[in-house]
């Protein structure tokens, strides 16, 4: 019975600390893609004014004792990148320019539901105003609309020009939670 106790404790310090090890990268994740406003990029479903300031999670985060783990840090000259490779986020930071862009996986093939249309979609801020935004997901309701917001157009995202090119979406949407074929990057940033 005390062996049983012990190894039930001891799971269960295992399974805090990888819960741990998990929030304080998913903080230091939380700096990559935060704005100088302290505002969260707003990439795919995300909610731009329901969302907490980086500040208020990270206030929270240091009561409960937990650490940010920072990704690394890449100096090219006057740029510096912060890249997030298993999500496909970077952040290109400059003196007067940030550039916050997705690069990444098109969804998570687990919840094809939450897929849009947003490869190499990019937020610019200059002198730590945003300039260019991407506005996120706001239709849930209305099928029509709903479609329209996980398209390209919607999104800040460059789209292909030329003959027989201005339709070209980055994915075929089926219906509202189905994705047919799924864009891929094939290159990858250094």
């Amino acid at each position: 019975e005390a062996i049983e106790t012990f190894e039930r404790s001891a799971e269960r310090d295992r399974a805090r600390e990888q819960v741990r090890a998990h929030a304080e990268r998913a903080l230091g994740a939380l700096e990559v893609v935060t704005h100088a406003d302290d505002a969260v990029a707003a990439f795919g479903d995300s909610a731009p004014r329901s969302t907490p300031r980086t500040s208020a999670m990270s206030t929270w985060a240091r009561a409960l004792g937990l650490r940010a783990v920072s990704p690394a840090i890449h100096d090219a000259g006057a740029l510096r990148r912060s890249t997030l490779p298993r999500s496909g986020f970077s952040a290109l930071r400059g003196e007067r320019y940030d550039a916050f862009v997705t690069h990444g996986p098109f969804g998570a093939p687990s919840q094809p539901g939450h897929a849009h249309c947003d490869l190499f979609a990019f937020e610019l801020d200059v002198a730590g105003r945003r300039v260019v935004v991407d506005p996120g997901v706001h239709a849930y309701h209305d099928p029509a609309a709903r479609h329209a917001c996980r398209t390209g157009r919607a999104h800040a995202t460059p789209i292909l020009e030329g003959p027989g090119l201005d339709t070209v979406e980055q994915a075929e949407i089926w219906s509202r939670f189905r994705c047919g074929w799924r864009p891929r990057s094939i290159a990858r940033l250094r």
